[in-house]
């Protein structure tokens, strides 16, 4: 190995250190080489390895403070104990992916993204999102809702936005020709396109 050779094998062994976090077994692995070697090499070049992984812990410890500390902000329920407004949207979302019931969201295979599943799902999906924004109608209802930019798309970070009602009609999929539309019965909601009871008690 010429001496060039040499000093690049040496950087790039400096650089798995210092950027890529492998450990010395790691590094003597890949260029065939012991650990103890590993060391001496970084060492003349000038590279502490406990600094280096010192700071590789120090940069994990402060990023799991941030994401505990942004969990405890976007919770699930309120400092009074309600829950979140979001919360409904969120839910709501995923009850329409889920079930075939909906032939606009589940029923053609419109799903959630990964990201917003699971045990801090609600968490991921409103640090995305951000807070809905204020407003209600005279009705009494929530201004905005969640919007798929591209209708065809699923829910997920970059297809979704709070958007007002004038929004979503503008941007409201057309049902394709010979697609079947029903909407679900849910509990507790009247059915008035029939009998107008109840339909669950």
């Amino acid at each position: 190995m010429t001496k060039q050779q040499l000093e690049q094998r040496n950087n790039a062994i400096a650089l798995s250190a210092i950027y890529d976090h492998l450990s010395l077994a790691a590094i003597g692995q890949k260029y065939d080489l012991t650990r103890e070697r590993v060391r001496q090499i970084l060492t003349k070049l000038g590279v502490n390895y406990k600094d280096v992984m010192l700071r590789k812990q120090n940069r994990q410890e402060a990023y799991e403070e941030s994401l505990k500390a942004a969990r405890a902000y976007y919770a699930t329920t309120l400092p009074d104990g309600s829950r979140r407004p979001e919360y409904g949207v969120y839910a709501n979302m995923l009850r329409r992916c889920r079930s075939k019931a909906y032939a606009r969201y589940g029923g053609r295979g419109i799903s959630v993204c990964d990201k917003w599943l699971g045990k801090y799902g609600f968490q991921s999906f409103l640090m995305d999102m951000g807070p809905r924004p204020e407003g209600e109608y005279a009705s009494g209802r929530a201004k905005y809702s969640i919007q798929r930019i591209n209708g065809d798309g699923n829910y997920e970070p970059g297809n979704c936005k709070w958007a007002d009602q004038k929004e979503q009609c503008a941007n409201r999929r057309k049902p394709q020709r010979n697609e079947k539309v029903k909407a679900p019965v849910m509990r507790g909601v009247y059915d008035t396109r029939s009998t107008g009871q109840q339909a669950y008690p």
